[in-house]
């Protein structure tokens, strides 16, 4: 007869198996891909998903091929990665152009073909400048995080450690965006990446100057040798003067900024106030055909001047 397990014998045997997977979980962690962390080499990383419906789901998919056979999906996903937006290129696509069609039929309904347009230059032009905002305010987080990461590295090689401890060091102790992108190292050189080569990839996706340099330096004394503890002593006393002189540079030109602030928001202000104060006067401008090609102009003209006001004001330090 074949023998038979007891209920008793059935949980003992699944209560083993259950704590025989924990521990392998818990073995593997530190060598798993996630959201925060991105991919390994030469995968997307996992990002949460932003659209929920199954018929949106597969729009974005198609959108997504459609975008690497235009082979702009590579810029796109390199985009979001150094804006710090955990989402997909297909999914962002989809989503910014439902918003367009949605907004240019309430701009369509409201001030015929001339809000319609106006709302789609709009659509074209914000999403691309808010990206470029959060783009430099993490690239400007991570300069400033910069100096420190490289103090406590020092430190930890003073102490004996080794450089991938070191960097495991930063990321427990660090925050945003320098906790996540040396994970993403530390998770890649795990994995079998050399280190020079998973940092140098961390450096070409932040485009940090600084970083560079600090990079470079690990990858001249891992070849030639050398107090690397020092070397990262000296390069964060360099960031930080590099960093007061960026911030006084900001101060002597806040006014300038301001200026050209107040002059790019002037037309639109006025704009707000004369449909509040005296509607019927503006009106005739979505009214009749001359004032509707006037307004599209007049908006063209206004992304263009924010434009060459931003690339004006902007000081290259």
């Amino acid at each position: 007869m074949r023998p038979t397990l007891t209920q008793s014998s059935r949980l003992h045997f699944h209560l083993g198996g259950f704590r025989r997977s924990q521990r392998l979980a818990a073995l593997l962690h530190p060598y798993q891909l996630s959201a925060e962390t991105g991919a390994g080499t030469g995968q997307e990383a996992k990002r949460p998903t932003l659209l929920t419906i199954r018929q949106l789901q597969a729009l974005a998919e198609h959108l997504d091929a459609l975008a690497e056979r235009l082979h702009v999906r590579s810029r796109l996903s390199n985009a979001l990665e150094r804006a710090g937006a955990p989402v997909k290129v297909g999914e962002v696509i989809t989503t910014w152009l439902l918003g367009t069609v949605i907004l240019a039929g309430f701009g369509w309904a409201l001030a015929g073909p001339a809000g319609g347009g106006i709302v789609v230059l709009l659509a074209l032009a914000v999403p691309l400048a808010a990206l470029q905002a959060a783009t430099e305010h993490r690239a400007k987080l991570f300069a400033e995080q910069l100096p420190d990461v490289l103090r406590l590295t020092a430190s930890s090689l003073r102490a004996g450690f080794s450089l991938l401890q070191g960097l495991e060091a930063v990321t427990k102790q660090l925050q945003e965006p320098c906790a996540g992108e040396f994970q993403r190292v530390l998770t890649e050189a795990r994995l079998g990446r050399p280190v020079e080569e998973a940092l140098e990839a961390a450096a070409a996706r932040i485009a940090n100057a600084d970083f560079s340099e600090s990079v470079a330096a690990v990858r001249i004394q891992q070849e030639a040798g050398g107090n690397l503890a020092a070397l990262f002593d000296t390069l964060a006393g360099t960031m930080l003067r590099r960093l007061r002189l960026r911030r006084e540079i900001r101060t002597l030109t806040a006014e300038v900024r301001l200026s050209a602030y107040l002059l790019g928001a002037m037309p639109l202000l006025l704009a707000i106030f004369l449909f509040v104060v005296d509607r019927p006067y503006i009106a005739e401008l979505f009214r009749t055909k001359p004032g509707q090609v006037a307004v599209l102009v007049a908006v063209v003209l206004q992304l263009l001047g924010f434009f060459w006001m931003y690339r004006t004001i902007k000081i290259e330090t």
